[in-house]
């Protein structure tokens, strides 16, 4: 059996101390990882540890990927159907350059 990584969506939230943490938007208690001072700590101590930490190094390839989704949806003739496909791209682009407009939980 393949082992998931904990379930999203993730929220970026500042800690009181300085730096951020990843956490599951329904909840913030719970610790995914801990950026302080250019260290990121991962904080799962269970088995979806791993997986997190893949998702987490995949992130910058998954950010290209899908800027280059964008531009090429972009060049299509504006079909309806890519619409919707385009939308959840770019609220992913947003969410991963810190540009998105969810308040913090």
């Amino acid at each position: 059996m393949t082992v998931q990584s904990t379930p999203g969506p993730w929220r970026v939230s500042p800690l009181e101390v300085g730096g951020f943490k990843i956490h599951p938007a329904n909840n913030p208690d719970f610790k995914i990882c801990r950026i302080e001072n250019s260290i990121t700590y991962l904080m799962a101590f269970d088995e979806a540890a791993e997986p997190d930490a893949h998702l987490i190094a995949a992130a910058p390839e998954m950010l290209a990927a899908l800027e280059l989704a964008d531009e090429a949806i972009i060049h299509l003739d504006g079909e309806l159907s890519c619409q919707a496909t385009l939308r959840a791209i770019r609220a992913a682009v947003a969410k991963a350059t810190g540009k998105s407009r969810e308040t913090p939980s």
